[in-house]
């Protein structure tokens, strides 16, 4: 999984949904068994810049599967919980910078 999620062209692909909305996060929070294969995973599509907000057509981001198909997972819920505030963060830090950056010239950032 690991070596796959190296490659370049998985990168691009890795947030594509299936026709109920599911993305490979998703389906590894459906699928996983709750145990440390599974943290393995979040953990790796997450590196592979896996999106955690995607929603699916149930309305279920990959986090609303996971608390409820393995609330005992503690770590990859609190794994995951942690990448979603840094990823909140981040989008802050960048809306920022963007609103400096048009402050600074005159342009309305889109």
């Amino acid at each position: 999984m690991a070596r796959l999620l190296q490659d370049p062209r998985v990168r691009v692909t890795v947030d594509v949904q299936d026709w109920n909305g599911h993305t490979a996060f998703h389906h590894a929070c459906l699928r996983g068994s709750g145990d440390a294969s599974t943290t393995t995973i979040v953990h790796l599509l997450l590196q592979a810049g896996a999106n955690p907000f995607v929603i699916a057509n149930d309305g279920r981001t990959p986090m609303a599967v996971l608390e409820e198909r393995h609330p005992i997972c503690e770590t990859t819920i609190a794994l995951l919980k942690q990448a979603i505030a840094e990823v909140e963060v981040t989008s802050l830090i960048v809306k920022a910078r963007r609103l400096v950056v048009a402050a600074n010239s005159d342009v309305i950032p889109s």
